[in-house]
């Protein structure tokens, strides 16, 4: 009887055995999908959310062109697009035009040679 009940244990540690191992196995093959679908659910939200900041800036830019597009079909509008553009003034008015002097860049001219310069890199005279 006893030789009976060490074989049934045997039997039972074997099975046990057999089953935590293939759970292992079958958490490890389902562990790499899980992962890449949660990579993917991150990067949908954050490409949700950089969405989101683009209709928030397209539509602030819609606003602003349908106030400008209000703007110009209005008849002051059109006269300040006129006057921005070709620089004309009505009758009584002036206009001063200002424009900047160039700005001259001078280069300095080194008098050091070619060898001086790069081997005193490598001997220490660094001027």
């Amino acid at each position: 009887m006893l030789n009976f009940q060490a074989q049934k244990r045997k039997r039972r540690s074997f099975k046990t055995h057999i089953l935590i191992i293939l759970s292992i196995f079958l958490i490890v093959i389902l562990a790499k999908p899980t992962w890449n679908m949660l990579n993917k659910y991150f990067s949908a939200r954050e490409q949700l959310l950089e969405a989101e900041r683009q209709l928030e800036e397209l539509k602030e830019r819609e606003s602003f062109l349908n106030s400008a597009i209000e703007e110009i079909q209005s008849t002051v509008g059109q006269e300040k697009e006129i006057v921005r553009k070709f620089d004309v003034v009505r009758e009584g008015e002036s206009l001063a035009v200002i424009v900047e002097p160039e700005i001259q860049v001078v280069k300095e001219v080194s008098d050091v040679g070619f060898f001086k310069k790069y081997f005193g890199w490598f001997f220490g005279s660094r001027d």
